[in-house]
């Protein structure tokens, strides 16, 4: 290495000089030239964006360890956290055990990934294949699921079972849907202890319904969620001995299922009247009695399966 020169190490000193504005002396004690500079804050810039993973245990050994911090809202409200540094920020007590509670299935070896930072929250997802995305509040001590679509800032409609937004429930394939309509018509039973007056007239599943009509797959969605909150019809006899209770099991299938079809009909018109016709032939699209086992802008189930 030479002291002269273009790429010696005064040359390089000035270079630095006049990019930062230092003096000289100062420049040439930073001992590092443009080149590697710029190398070195593109890493760096490379390591802030990557994800930073760590275990639940982690974090919860952080916030039973490490002092307390106070925090104060946009509204001057004050609470108490502590600077983490597998987030790399301050976060409330509150919320930690708030996200402690919503992953208490997985257990503290859950692990979990940094995928945003905000002025009001953090962003966490799962390593592994479990879907859910949860956001951390900085301030207000709460966790809420996201929609499970990676960057989607869109909330879960119901946590454990419909997990997407409503913006990305609509384009959810048939599989998908019938899954969801089971997660939650089984816990929708369960914490209403199986009583049929009360299953039905649920918005979850009038979602549900909705989003399987532009699929054409509302009567399948349709049937799983009959089957799920309810008993097989089939086979009410066998499960309910009392007459008067069997009666009213049955009274109540067939009032959520007038009602879902209504529901279905009503969106599958809607959803034509704003198609200009056909997606694959252009012909106009008729007024319909009954929604259609294949999607409503399509004429025919012919239509439906070319595109």
């Amino acid at each position: 290495m030479t002291k002269n020169g273009t790429s010696g190490p005064k040359a390089r000193a000035r270079a630095r000089q006049k990019r930062d504005g230092n003096k000289y002396t100062v420049a040439l004690r930073s001992g590092s030239s443009p080149g590697e500079s710029s190398s070195s804050a593109s890493l760096q810039s490379e390591a802030d964006r990557s994800p930073r993973a760590f275990r639940l245990g982690d974090l919860l050994t952080e916030c039973t360890t490490f002092p307390a911090t106070p925090i104060e809202d946009y509204d001057d409200h004050l609470t108490f956290g502590f600077q983490s540094k597998v987030l790399g920020c301050v976060i409330p007590f509150e919320t930690v055990l708030s996200l402690a509670g919503a992953l208490a299935r997985e257990g503290l070896g859950a692990e979990l990934a940094v995928e945003a930072v905000t002025s009001r929250s953090v962003v966490v997802t799962p390593v592994d294949a479990w879907p859910e995305r949860l956001e951390m509040s900085l301030f207000g001590g709460w966790t809420t699921p996201l929609c499970p679509i990676p960057h989607c800032s869109g909330r879960s409609i119901q946590f454990g079972s419909i997990d997407r937004c409503h913006a990305h429930l609509v384009s959810c394939d048939v599989p998908t849907l019938v899954r969801m309509a089971k997660d939650w018509g089984q816990a929708h039973r369960d914490r209403l202890d199986a009583d049929p007056a009360r299953l039905g007239g649920s918005r979850q599943s009038e979602i549900l319904v909705k989003a399987a009509v532009l699929q054409g797959a509302s009567q399948e969605v349709t049937q799983v969620l009959l089957l799920t909150l309810f008993e097989d019809e089939d086979l009410i006899e066998e499960y309910i001995w009392d007459e008067a209770e069997a009666m009213a099991m049955r009274h109540a299938i067939d009032r959520e299922r007038l009602r879902l079809r209504g529901i279905a009909l009503e969106e599958a018109r809607r959803i034509r009247k704003t198609a200009n016709g056909c997606l694959a032939c252009g012909k106009a699209l008729v007024f319909i009695s009954d929604t259609p086992a294949y999607p409503p802008p399509f004429c025919s189930s012919s239509c439906a399966s070319s595109q």
